[in-house]
């Protein structure tokens, strides 16, 4: 976190608040479910019901994706990514 904010040089030893930030996200980190990314210390166990399902759609995941239904196999190393039409 100090080298993020500029107080500390790259290469120079961590402060005691740069690794309790470290190890603060990844306890985080270990506690999100795989599938939907929530925290499984609050989603799981006597109120599963607790949480409502929505959906968004994303215009540039939804391109990508018939693009690729379109398509050939892409290349070697080809990468499809989008742009915003201007």
């Amino acid at each position: 976190m100090s080298v993020l904010r500029g107080e500390r040089k790259p290469g120079k030893k961590w402060t005691a608040r740069d690794r309790a930030f470290a190890l603060a996200l990844t306890l985080y980190e270990a506690d999100l479910c795989q599938g939907c990314g929530q925290p499984m210390s609050m989603s799981s166990g006597e109120h599963p019901h607790d949480y409502d399902i929505r959906t968004t759609r994303c215009m540039g995941c939804s391109e990508i994706e018939e693009h690729r239904d379109n398509s050939k196999k892409p290349l070697p190393g080809e990468k499809t990514y989008v742009v915003r039409d201007e």
